[in-house]
């Protein structure tokens, strides 16, 4: 509960009042989602505010789903390798049959551990100039919005 500062009419009737808040409500779990032009997905990573993850955050996610832990609950370049890897997981490049990823302008995609192998493992990056990913990546508009505005209903 967090209170607030007393509200006071007058000197002598004052009261103070309370808010509950809940924590499930005001938290945020972040989804990177896959896609591939010809529209197949990968299923969702997702990126839960927590300090450990652990497997049963993905109880009721769709099946295959891969999860990961910041403290913000916001991807980072540390997270962006398992995310690599669950792509690798489900889409199976190889150097021989690589697979282009288009990712937005992020700092998260920038670890030296990440480009390794995306290279190593025939992942080929490809990243977005600054503040363009709204006009150039059709997930954002295609996807990433209808996906918002129905969990956004569900809640």
């Amino acid at each position: 509960m967090r209170l607030q500062k007393p509200l006071c009419r007058n000197q002598t009737e004052c009261k103070t009042v309370g808010q509950a808040t809940s924590a499930e409500g005001g938290s945020l779990v972040t989804m990177v989602a896959i896609i591939s032009a010809s529209g197949t997905a990968v299923p969702p990573f997702l990126v839960f505010p927590r300090v450990h993850f652990k497997g049963h955050m993905l109880h009721n996610a769709p099946p295959g789903s891969g999860g990961g832990a910041t403290t913000s609950g916001w991807t980072n370049s540390e997270l962006f390798l398992p995310v690599l890897q669950h792509f690798l997981k489900h889409e199976r490049p190889t150097k021989e049959n690589p697979m282009l990823m288009i990712l937005g302008d992020h700092e998260s995609h920038t670890s030296i551990a990440a480009i390794s192998y995306a290279k190593e493992n025939g992942i080929i990056l490809l990243t977005l100039p600054p503040h363009t990913s709204r006009k150039l990546q059709p997930l954002d508009v295609g996807v990433v919005a209808p996906f918002k505005m129905f969990y956004n209903t569900a809640r």
